[in-house]
């Protein structure tokens, strides 16, 4: 099939991708407004460090650089003490008692993601809902806070200080490079499907519709009639 061939056929059955990729896309958007919600992330940034010891004699023994060295090696630690089962369950008794609010420990374990910048502890949450959101970073400052010896005391750390540098910060939800992308390409897609469809149909279709075709079948042509629209009476 040459070009012209096809500009003949998208021009006979334009309809087919249109109408396909303007039904996707109805149909994408109402999955899109009717869905669920974007969700929110609730960010909190600490500062955990450790203080220096005493010594006697710093030429020996730099307490500062082991403070700072140790202070790194403590925030790879404590990452994990958030994302465990029994940091979840501290949160979710303190949620019920301070905002009323019945979680499980599981969906707070399972939505927590931890970071690192050097002595900078990184920790969000994605939820669904904007005041539930907050409740977990208020309960979980606090936690840290109020309850951060105990769990220093795990990780046999003295002398430990842990600063709340910012949040807890509650922000709808950025969209990914996949779901920005999802309309559009579904739309493509259907265009193609569509111009796949209009190919399928010239290729079942047995009818002659021009002189080429006869002669490709070995009948010779002895007359053509042009098409000619009748006059409106």
């Amino acid at each position: 099939m040459d070009i012209l061939e096809l500009q003949k056929l998208l021009r006979h059955r334009w309809w087919i991708p249109v109408s396909l990729a303007i039904l996707v896309g109805f149909l994408s958007l109402g999955q899109l407004l009717l869905g669920p919600g974007r969700g929110y992330t609730v960010e909190i940034r600490m500062l955990i460090g450790v203080h220096p010891i005493d010594v006697a004699d710093e030429s020996l023994y730099d307490p500062r650089y082991y403070a700072w060295l140790v202070s790194e090696y403590l925030v790879d630690d404590f990452s994990e003490v958030v994302a465990s089962g029994l940091f979840a369950e501290n949160v979710v008794a303190r949620m019920l008692s301070d905002f009323n609010i019945e979680l499980e420990p599981d969906a707070i374990q399972g939505n927590a993601d931890t970071g690192r910048t050097h002595r900078i502890l990184d920790i969000e949450y994605e939820w669904p809902d904007e005041e539930e959101a907050l409740a977990i970073g208020n309960s979980v400052v606090a936690e840290i806070t109020e309850n951060a010896d105990k769990y220093f005391r795990q990780l046999a750390t003295v002398r430990t200080e842990i600063t709340v540098i910012e949040g807890p910060l509650v922000e709808p939800t950025s969209l990914t490079l996949f779901q920005r992308l999802d309309l559009p390409l579904r739309i493509f897609l259907s265009l193609f499907a569509g111009l796949t469809i209009i190919l399928l149909l010239d290729y079942l279709d047995s009818s002659v519709r021009n002189r080429k075709e006869l002669e490709a079948m070995g009948f010779p042509v002895l007359a053509e009639i042009p098409k000619q629209e009748l006059p409106i009476s």
